[in-house]
């Protein structure tokens, strides 16, 4: 148990970073609960139910660690509650002057316990960088995508195992023999071979007789490699695919006959 319970405090940590936004919500449900008690069953007592259910360990155990608990706690209605606090103690003053000096105070509280997403110093903030287009995805996976869609509009890929969930994010035209569930079966269940393929793939070694050998009976039409793990020319030649386009780091091969 005591083992859960600090595996909970860390993705917490990694949720709310520094804490301080968690701190707010805190004052914000106590000054709810006592200045607007018409709001506690509506969202004071639904939110202090849920936050029950979340810091349970043994639903951790059982439900929530099997995804990404932090997850979970999008649940919270954190904004309505800083909204609803804030609203409540600006209606509650007299004077409009007050009113004003009170709704700079919030805000000023409020932008000083966020942080700005690209100022990263704390590892909880590592997660964010300028996206390099609107899908929020690598450039390359998009050009890896356009030269395959270009080619075939309904293809079938096994992707380097960086790219697969990428691709996934850019086009639902382009079918995957594994996806994220072949990782550690995070949602669907997936077959022996998809997790082998999968294994293979992200291999420093792959076997790529059996990758191959695996696509061609599956009608999988491009493999898409790193550039430090390109297919062997012998093995290209016995198994009719060709390299048909490369981008900084990766190779794309294609195999024609599949159509």
């Amino acid at each position: 148990m005591p083992v859960l319970i600090r595996e909970m405090i860390d993705w917490i940590r990694i949720y709310y970073g520094s804490g301080m936004q968690l701190f707010a919500m805190v004052l914000a449900y106590l000054y709810l609960f006592v200045y607007a008690k018409e709001l506690k069953p509506k969202l004071l007592y639904p939110c202090f139910v849920i936050l029950l259910l979340l810091t349970n360990p043994i639903l951790y155990r059982f439900l929530f660690v099997k995804t990404r608990y932090w997850r979970y706690f999008w649940l919270l209605p954190q904004a309505s509650m800083l909204a609803a606090a804030s609203t409540r103690m600006i209606q509650n003053l007299p004077k409009k002057a007050e009113k004003a000096l009170v709704l700079l105070g919030i805000s000023a509280v409020l932008l000083s316990v966020g942080h700005f997403a690209y100022f990263q110093t704390q590892p909880w903030e590592m997660h964010f960088t300028v996206a390099e287009n609107p899908y929020k995805i690598e450039q390359e996976t998009i050009d890896i995508c356009d030269t395959i869609l270009e080619r075939d509009d309904d293809p079938l890929c096994i992707f380097d195992f960086r790219n697969y969930n990428y691709a996934r994010q850019y086009s639902a035209d382009i079918h995957q023999f594994f996806g994220r569930s072949a990782v550690a079966g995070y949602i669907m269940p997936s077959s022996d071979l998809e997790r082998e393929m999968c294994r293979q793939m992200d291999s420093a070694t792959p076997d790529y007789t059996f990758i191959l050998t695996v696509a061609l009976e599956n009608n999988c039409e491009f493999i898409i490699t790193k550039k430090e793990k390109a297919i062997p020319a012998e093995l290209l030649e016995t198994y009719a695919f060709t390299c048909i386009s490369e981008t900084e780091g990766h190779l794309i091969y294609q195999a024609p006959a599949i159509q």
